[in-house]
């Protein structure tokens, strides 16, 4: 039986999927939200946590029956904004 890979590996291939993205191309989820944290919170919690966050221009629900993303409206949906 394999790994399910960490939620933090999901929620960027998820996104990549729905913007028709490399996920390479996407900007670091670090940005958005602690990976590490999110990553310790879906593998060790004694209830199945649930969370909503905003990534790269889109609504990101995560919870025990997987990730849903949705497009977020007017927003622009360029993942290469360098920052300075």
């Amino acid at each position: 039986m394999s790994e399910r890979p960490r939620v933090s590996t999901r929620i960027v291939e998820a996104v990549a999927t729905e913007l028709d993205h490399d996920p390479l191309q996407l900007p670091p989820l670090q940005d958005a939200v602690d990976g590490d944290a999110l990553n310790l919170l879906f593998s060790t919690a004694s209830t199945p946590p649930a969370l909503t966050l905003a990534y790269a221009g889109c609504r990101v629900r995560v919870d025990e029956s997987g990730v849903d993303v949705e497009r977020c409206p007017n927003r622009r949906q360029s993942t290469s904004v360098p920052r300075t």
